[in-house]
């Protein structure tokens, strides 16, 4: 979509802690990486990946309680975890300095919060 390009490389495996990802992409605006993507499913693999990022960056900011979404706020980067009562998971590398420059340039707010099929 216009400056937005999202990569998936077939056979990349990947972990979060002990827990197998379903599915890894790579945003990429305007030609620069911004942005991973993992995606998870199962309720204990759901559990497990909250325990990882909680070991490796400590407690994570939760802004609405009713709603399964957990931030950590490093100094370069950010990551967003999404659970749906499914046990389906999503997990977001973001780095600062492009998400700042897409919003800057394009007044909105780089999302990539999609789930698809394939």
């Amino acid at each position: 979509e216009g400056d937005v390009v999202y990569y998936r490389r077939i056979g990349d495996a990947l972990k979060v802690g002990h827990v197998d990802a379903i599915k890894v992409a790579y945003r990429f605006y305007k030609s620069r990486f911004s942005t991973g993507v993992i995606q998870t499913y199962g309720g204990p693999n759901q559990k497990a990946v909250m325990e990882t990022l909680k070991d490796l960056h400590g407690d994570p900011i939760r802004p609405r309680k009713r709603i399964p979404q957990y931030f950590w706020d490093g100094d370069q980067s950010y990551i967003m975890l999404a659970c749906e009562a499914t046990s389906y998971c999503l997990i977001e590398f973001v780095g600062k300095a492009m998400m700042i420059q897409e919003q800057a340039e394009t007044g909105i707010a780089p999302t990539t919060q999609k789930k698809d099929n394939d």
